[in-house]
């Protein structure tokens, strides 16, 4: 090996022998690793300052824009702007639906024909780096925000309801035949009812502890079957926790109600009230906000459970209704189709719905003078049959103006329709068919010159389903109880409009020989003038009392009568 071969090999080893400043080499590379870091910390810390500010920015435009989600994008751009941000954010308005099984970003559903009660903002910034640069980072970072925010405004109404003119004697007939059992109550009673709220959401969680659902949801406790004596209980331990109306007077129908109720008596809780906006939710994980701003009505209540109850029920409600025509009477019988949820705490877009309605009536005059001679004193029975289609009543807004209106609802009106004519009990019950209605019906068996004669009568009249109603609802309205009535066309005038179109028909029973051409002179210039007028004023004089105890089942000939009960406005709240 040559000399300078052996002399750098000895400097290599002397260089790795030797520890002679190895502390400033160390020194020096944590320096630059410390440098890094210390970028790092400086930037990152930076963009999260960043990213906290967008984010308190689109939080404020997320609110802001759920008020009024009908000009999101330019409130969401404004707020953006104040704060700073002019770049053009992405909005997006939809129905929110609060349902921990759906991913975040399906919660917001932004179907154009989605009702509007939320809105999403997204904002994505560019953030400048300051020493990133220095170990071959960007200088820019995007940084994005996203924000939803809901607000649910919220009413509870119902469809068919009042007690105008109403006495106790119809309701304890009509409301007790549907619920099979003999009630007492006094117009005292009914009027107590009808004159108190209870909380909704309060009832509602008692009523879940009486039906032993509280670990479920309110959909569950929907589905679950109650007895009378179950909301009973929950309706009085609601009011002892917020008492609302004459208490006392309320409690004491409620506990005879339940007293004279078999315990038989059940249906579905979603039977009686809609509840579907709170279906996903935990029982008893509803924040209140103000107790009784949304809140249903004792009488409403009652009632729906009958109708819920006996729907399908053959009701015979005897003597229930009276009229104004000298020697009357009137018997009634009556069944209701299947149940319809007449009561709902609601959303824009939510719909209740009349029960569908028969009636068979039979109204009798006694001691009506025909003109024949030894036949002075004839008794007529008139039978009718009426049938009662489906009305309709839809949330259509709730804009929550101060000294305004509160809530709009609009109601269709349902058709009807009047027949002379016998209908059996099995037939008027069964709404899985139409029953066959006996016409011509007869009216009266008399003897003209000794040859019995029956006289008959046909004829129908028919109510069209009315054209929607727009009904502005005030807070004095909903303070005060107002009902408000949309119509259909000849409403109030379906049983008396049958007697311009009605048929009279006679029919000897028996061989007139050589006399029936003076029998028949007899009938029509005599018995028929003297018996139209008789008829007319009958059927004159059931329109009101029959649309009086329709009301005890939240309906009438042709009218939709709504109430709104309580408005919840809420405020905007931040949601995922």
């Amino acid at each position: 090996m040559s000399g300078p071969s052996l002399k750098s090999c000895a400097l290599l080893k002397r260089f790795i022998r030797d520890q002679e400043g190895v502390a400033s080499i160390v020194a020096a590379l944590l320096m630059l690793l410390g440098l890094g870091f210390g970028v790092l910390t400086l930037d990152v810390g930076h963009l999260y300052l960043e990213k906290r500010r967008l984010q308190g920015a689109v939080d404020a435009a997320a609110l802001a824009a759920a008020g009024d989600p009908a000009n999101a994008a330019t409130i969401a751009a404004n707020i953006l702007a104040r704060n700073g941000y002019a770049q053009s954010a992405t909005v997006a308005t939809g129905a929110y639906t609060p349902d921990p099984a759906l991913a975040v970003a399906d919660r917001l559903n932004t179907d154009p024909a989605a009702q509007k009660n939320a809105v999403r903002v997204t904002e994505t910034v560019s953030v400048q780096g300051y020493l990133a640069a220095v170990i071959g980072g960007s200088l820019l970072s995007n940084v994005t925000a996203t924000a939803t925010a809901t607000q649910s405004p919220m009413v509870s109404f119902s469809a068919g309801t009042g007690l105008a003119s109403l006495s106790n004697g119809q309701l304890n007939a009509v409301l007790g035949g549907l619920l099979g059992t003999t009630l007492t109550l006094s117009l005292v009673n009914y009027q107590a009812l009808a004159n108190t709220n209870v909380d909704a959401l309060t009832f509602f969680d008692q009523l879940a502890t009486q039906a032993g659902v509280t670990a479920g949801t309110y959909g569950d406790l929907a589905n679950t079957n109650v007895t009378m004596g179950q909301m009973v209980a929950a309706i009085r331990a609601a009011l002892n926790i917020h008492p609302s109306g004459n208490n006392s007077a309320a409690l004491d129908a409620l506990n005879l109600i339940g007293l004279q109720t078999p315990t038989s008596v059940a249906t579905a809780t979603g039977n009686i009230v809609n509840t579907s906006l709170w279906q996903k939710r935990q029982i008893g994980t509803i924040v209140q906000q103000v107790p009784g701003e949304v809140s249903l009505n004792l009488f409403d209540l009652v009632g729906a459970m009958a109708r819920a109850y006996g729907s399908g029920h053959l009701v015979n409600a005897g003597t229930a209704i009276s009229v104004p025509v000298t020697n009357s009477s009137v018997t009634t019988h009556l069944a209701l189709g299947s149940p319809m949820t007449s009561i709902a705490l609601a959303r824009v877009g939510t719909s209740i719905t009349t029960a569908q309605a028969r009636l068979a009536l039979t109204a009798t005059v006694t001691n009506v003078n025909l003109g024949v001679p030894g036949f002075l004193s004839a008794t007529i029975s008139l039978p009718l049959y009426l049938t009662l289609a489906s009305g309709t009543a839809t949330v259509a807004a709730i804009p929550c103006q101060a000294g305004g209106t509160m809530a709009t609802i609009t109601a269709a009106a349902q058709a009807a329709t009047a027949q002379i004519g016998v209908v059996s009990d099995t037939d008027l019950k069964n709404f899985a068919s139409n029953p066959t209605v006996l016409q011509p019906a007869g009216i009266v068996t008399i003897s003209v010159l000794g040859i019995p004669v029956a006289v008959t009568a046909s004829g129908s009249n028919t109510v069209a389903a009315g054209a929607p109603t727009t009904e502005n609802f005030t807070q004095a309205d909903i303070n005060a109880g107002t009902v408000k009535s949309a119509s259909g066309s000849g409403a109030g005038t379906l049983i008396s409009g049958l007697a311009p179109n009605m048929d009279l028909n006679t029919t000897l029973l028996s061989s007139g020989g050589l006399l029936t051409a003076t029998i028949n002179s007899t009938l029509n210039l005599t018995v028929k003038p003297l018996l139209r007028p008789v008829l007319v004023s009958l059927l004159s004089a059931l329109d009101a009392p029959v649309d009086t105890l329709l009301r005890s089942l939240g309906l009438r000939l042709g009218v939709i009568d709504t109430v709104v009960h309580g408005v919840r406005c809420g405020t905007p709240t931040l949601v995922t």
